[in-house]
């Protein structure tokens, strides 16, 4: 037997086996990975539900909470019309007051130029 021989059957019997066994490895760990890649996945397609869930509800909440800003805002404005309303009648009343003393003065004052 020649040293190629000699080389051959040591690259077989030490060699080739255990490339055999690093691929069946690579292949085991690609497996893995592709398991785990499966995995992540499915984890991202339920967290992506899961966010979506959540913003859904925060975005109908934050309508509800404008809808009800909104509303209270109406009311505040109305209440403030009534109000202007009612001071607007309070300065004609005291118009009307100022008016009727001016009035009784000169009544007042006609009634005093009769008698005298």
């Amino acid at each position: 037997m020649g040293f190629y021989d000699d080389f051959k059957k040591a690259f077989q019997d030490i060699v080739a086996p255990e490339i055999k066994a690093i691929y069946r490895e690579i292949g085991i760990v690609r497996s893995e990975i592709k398991r785990l890649d499966e995995k992540i996945d499915s984890d991202m397609a339920r967290l992506d539900e899961k966010i979506d869930l959540v913003k859904n509800e925060l975005l109908a909440e934050i309508r509800r909470q404008d809808a009800e800003i909104r509303g209270q805002g109406d009311i505040m404005v109305a209440e403030l019309k009534r109000i202007d309303n009612e001071l607007r009648l309070l300065r004609e009343m005291k118009d009307r007051t100022e008016e009727i003393e001016q009035l009784k003065e000169r009544i007042s004052a006609l009634e005093a130029r009769i008698a005298a």
